[in-house]
């Protein structure tokens, strides 16, 4: 995150607002619009006449952004927003640009005087989304500091990545079912769900590569635990009306962390793998819809999206 902001500050030359929303959106993984961006272009120099920091609308911006993608309700992101300042102005003493920039706007200031201001201001901010993306709602932020829960448990305070150390988590029943799906041409799909491919039955070796990754996917993702594995299922299911096979991945374990990336691994293999078995007859078939659909255990309780 500090190079990014580094990066866009100094080789970009983009003020605080559209540094905020690009990072915020790479971050919760959100395209920013152009016409987004060019509205927060539009703030560069308000502070001088005692508007709120950019750092503050950009935040703003994203908020309702995430909020809408999110499915929550006007009154909700109005809500959050409200919060977000109130945090906001605890942790930093001001909305005001005039204020957070003692310095002033004097024409002889060498550029960008803001940036350890923003690294953790947009620190604050991922904190902020983490807590309205798991509980519809601001987190409350004890203190005025990052020390607590940060939500972004692979980043530390200063925004670099770290393996979370799960020693003091107590063991605990995990679940996760991912879903996604592999869409073709409906005689592609006949073939498959025949057996007739060219490299005949493709559903065993995709099942079995997805139980495979599965077990392995703490050396395809940096930052994860290794976990003992109790079960990995794969279901398969041929819906002939939309021309697809919806894959639905089942992991369990017992363990100090979650089990989701292992399911989403297995669902993301076991596609790749119907793609390999019958490229040869599509090459256009899709792969989509990888996703999260329930997970069970752990601190954070239940999900359920389905």
């Amino acid at each position: 995150m500090q190079q990014r902001v580094h990066e866009y500050y100094w080789k970009r030359d983009w003020n605080c607002a559209v540094t905020t929303l690009l990072v915020l959106g790479e971050v919760f993984d959100v395209a920013i619009g152009d016409q987004v961006l060019a509205a927060a272009v539009g703030m560069h120099g308000a502070g001088g006449y005692r508007a709120q920091c950019g750092l503050v609308e950009g935040a703003l911006m994203f908020i309702g952004i995430i909020g809408q993608l999110r499915g929550l309700a006007e009154d909700a992101i109005v809500q959050a927003c409200y919060d977000y300042g109130e945090q906001f102005e605890t942790r930093f003493g001001s909305l005001l640009c005039r204020e957070l920039r003692p310095e002033g706007f004097e024409p002889d200031n060498p550029p960008h005087l803001c940036e350890p201001l923003t690294r953790d201001a947009i620190l604050f901010d991922i904190q902020f989304v983490s807590g309205l993306i798991e509980s519809g709602s601001a987190p409350q932020q004890h203190g005025g500091t990052l020390d607590s829960a940060m939500k972004l448990t692979h980043l530390d305070r200063q925004g670099s990545i770290r393996m979370v150390d799960t020693t003091g988590k107590a063991e605990t029943e995990r679940v996760a079912v991912a879903k996604g799906e592999v869409r073709m041409k409906p005689q592609t799909l006949r073939l498959i769900a025949e057996g007739n491919a060219p490299k005949g039955d493709v559903l065993t070796p995709a099942k079995v590569a997805g139980i495979m990754a599965a077990k392995r996917t703490h050396d395809l993702i940096p930052l994860c635990h290794p976990l003992p594995l109790t079960q990995v299922d794969i279901d398969f299911e041929i819906d002939e009306e939309n021309a697809r096979i919806e894959i639905t991945a089942t992991a369990r374990c017992r363990a100090r962390t979650g089990v989701e990336m292992e399911a989403l691994t297995a669902v993301t293999v076991a596609a790749l793998t119907i793609y390999d078995m019958a490229k040869a007859v599509e090459k256009t078939m899709r792969i989509g819809g990888i996703r999260l659909v329930r997970k069970t255990g752990g601190k954070s309780g239940e999900f359920d999206q389905e």
